[in-house]
């Protein structure tokens, strides 16, 4: 699955900017002080986080339903007619797609593990 999305191109742009795809320099050496010191500060907010924080950190976990929710949070309270909709439907699908293959350019490109993703197995 992975090949496909480091052949795929966005809809909006041909290119990403290279200042907006660097890996963080500590992401190279999981043993660095500065990845020690991320992955303890993702371990103490997530202890220290409220029931309404942790109830909004799970809405948001899933991305793609989310982006989803969002659009028909827009559509409700704005009172959006059909073609309106339409438009943020379609503009939300859009730069969610590009941000999906853009996402998972940089994971094939880089395969490192995260802080968030280590914490969950420390």
């Amino acid at each position: 699955m992975a090949e496909v999305w480091t052949e795929t191109m966005t809809t909006t742009s041909k290119k990403i900017p290279a200042c907006l795809a660097q890996r963080p320099p500590y992401m190279i050496d999981s043993s660095s002080c500065r990845y020690k010191s991320d992955l303890d500060d993702v371990l103490e907010i997530s202890a220290n986080l409220s029931d309404e924080q942790k109830m909004l950190a799970e809405f948001f976990d899933d991305k793609l339903d989310s982006i989803e929710k969002s659009t028909g949070f827009v559509v409700m309270t704005r009172n959006l007619t059909l073609p309106e909709y339409a438009a943020v439907d379609l503009s939300s699908n859009i730069a969610a797609h590009d941000a999906l293959i853009f996402v998972w350019q940089q994971k094939t490109k880089y395969d490192a593990v995260r802080p968030v993703t280590a914490a969950r197995y420390k």
